[in-house]
C-alpha cells in the first residue's frame, strides 16, 4: 500500500519541494528544479498532465540528461496544483532525490477521526466506515485513527483492531490511513505499531511517552528505537499540553536523521509551528498543523496540511480553505477560513469535550451513536438537539446544493 512501507530508515537524499503556484524554483546552482503549477496548467504552461503521465524535466545538476519521472518515482499527479509536484531526480553529487511514497501522499486535509462506540462501549466498525466514507466523499486526503480525537487513551486495546480494519478497508488504498499510538510503556507502543502495520495502516502518528517529562535526547532515542521496530513510516505527534514533553525545532532535524518522516504540531503555538517550518524548510520532512483554526496562515507559511477534529462534522469547510489556497484564490481561501471560524465557535459551545458534541451531532445524521468513552460524559438528548441546531447550517447535508435550493 505505498512505497513508504518498510522504508522508515534514514533517507540520505532530500527532496526540494515548493508550494508556490506557477513558479519555477531553484535552490542554487546545480540543484534540481521543482515545478508547482496551477489548475489546468502544467509545468512551463503546458496542459495539465493526466494520471499516469511521465514527465521529462531537465536535470539541474549539470548531468546533461533529462530526468524521467513517473508516478511511483517521486511524481504524484493530483487534482490540484499543490498535489502536482514535478521534480528532477538528481542532486549536485549525482545521487537520486527521493521522497517516500508516504511523504508524497501526506498533504491536504487529513481528519483525525472520531471512534464510534456502541452503547456497550465497543468500537462500532460499520459506523467507523460510514464516518470515513463521509470525509472522503467531501474531498479529504486521508485520515488518522485512534488519536486524541479518537479517544485512544480510553479505548480498550482489544478494540483497536476493529477501528483500524474498518478505516483501512474503507480507504482501500486510495488515501493514507495513519494510526496514532503512543503509550508510557515502550513495549506496548511497539506492539501497537506492529499491529497497525499488520492491519494495513500506511503510517503511524506517535506522541512521546506521557506522564514522566523527557529530554529531547530521550525523545530522539525513543523514536530511533520505534522507527527500527515499526513496519510502517513514523510521524512525531507534538502535543505538549497532553504529554508534558515539548519537542523543540532543532530536534526535528535529529528525528529526521533517525528516520522520522514528519510531524503533526499540536502545540497550539503559531510561533512553534513557524519554528518547525523554518527548521525543515527545503526538506522532505512533512509538517502538518494540528487543527484548522489558522489553516490558511499555516499553508502560506509552508505547512503541508492539517489534521484535526472539525472535519468529522463539516469536512467540506476545511477542504474549501485548502482547495481555494491550492487554486491561488486567497480571497476565497480567507472567506472559507472565516466560515470555518464561525463553525468552530458554534461547535465548541455545547460541551467542553468536543468529541461528545461531534458524536451527538453525527448521531442525528445516522452516522454513529452519541457515546463517548468513560470517564467522559456523553451529551443527553436535549444537549444534542441544541448542538445540532447550532451547527446545522454548516453541515454538508444542509448546504443549499444538498437540499435543492
Amino acid at each position: 500500500m505505498g512505497g513508504g512501507r518498510g522504508a522508515a530508515g534514514r533517507f540520505g537524499s532530500r527532496l526540494w519541494t515548493a508550494r508556490v503556484l506557477g513558479l519555477v524554483l531553484s535552490r542554487g546552482p546545480g540543484f534540481a528544479h521543482v515545478f508547482a503549477h496551477g489548475p489546468g496548467v502544467g509545468a512551463e504552461g503546458t496542459p495539465r498532465r493526466p494520471a499516469g503521465h511521465v514527465a521529462r524535466l531537465q536535470c539541474g545538476a549539470g548531468c546533461g540528461a533529462d530526468s524521467v519521472v513517473g508516478e511511483n518515482e517521486g511524481v504524484r499527479v493530483g487534482e490540484r496544483a499543490c498535489a502536482e509536484t514535478y521534480t528532477s531526480r538528481c542532486r549536485p553529487d549525482g545521487d537520486a532525490l527521493t521522497m517516500t511514497r508516504f511523504q508524497e501522499r501526506l498533504h491536504g486535509v487529513i481528519p483525525a477521526l472520531l471512534t464510534p462506540l456502541t452503547a456497550d462501549l465497543a468500537v462500532d466498525g460499520p459506523a467507523m466506515r460510514r464516518l470515513a466514507r463521509r470525509v472522503l466523499d467531501a474531498g479529504c486526503h486521508g485520515y488518522v485513527l485512534l488519536g486524541t480525537t479518537g479517544e485512544f487513551a480510553a479505548i480498550n486495546d482489544d478494540q483497536r483492531a476493529v477501528a483500524i480494519r474498518a478505516g483501512v478497508e474503507e480507504a482501500d488504498g486510495d488515501v493514507p490511513v495513519i494510526v496514532a499510538c503512543g503509550q508510557p510503556c515502550v513495549e506496548r507502543t511497539h506492539q501497537q505499531a506492529v499491529q497497525a502495520g499488520d492491519l494495513g495502516a500506511d503510517g503511524l502518528l506517535v506522541n512521546p511517552p506521557f506522564y514522566f517529562p523527557m529530554s529531547n535526547d530521550e525523545v530522539v532515542r525513543y523514536f530511533e528505537d520505534l522507527v527500527a521496530a515499526s513496519p510502517v513510516p513514523v510521524l512525531l505527534y507534538n502535543i505538549p499540553g497532553m504529554t508534558k514533553v515539548s519537542v523543540d525545532a532543532a530536534t526535528l532535524l535529529r528525528l529526521r536523521d533517525v528516520g522520522v518522516q514528519g510531524t503533526k504540531d499540536s502545540s497550539g503555538s503559531p510561533q512553534n509551528l513557524l519554528d518547525y517550518l523554518d527548521a525543515m524548510r527545503g526538506d522532505d520532512f512533512r509538517v502538518i498543523v494540528g487543527g484548522d483554526a489558522t489553516l490558511l496562515h499555516a499553508l502560506n507559511s509552508g505547512a503541508a496540511g492539517t489534521t484535526g477534529p472539525a472535519p468529522n462534522v463539516a469536512p467540506q469547510l476545511v477542504c474549501a480553505i485548502y482547495n481555494a489556497w491550492c487554486d491561488g484564490d486567497l480571497a476565497a481561501a480567507a472567506a472559507a477560513q472565516n466560515r470555518q471560524h464561525a463553525f468552530l465557535r458554534e461547535l465548541s459551545g455545547a460541551s467542553p469535550f468536543m468529541q461528545a458534541t461531534a458524536k451527538g451531532v453525527l448521531s442525528r445524521l445516522g452516522i454513529m451513536e452519541p457515546w463517548v468513552a468513560p470517564p467522559k460524559t456523553s451529551l443527553d438528548d436535549a444537549a444534542i438537539d441544541e448542538a445540532f441546531e447550532a451547527v446545522k447550517e454548516f453541515l454538508p447535508e444542509y448546504e443549499p446544493a444538498a437540499v435543492g435550493v
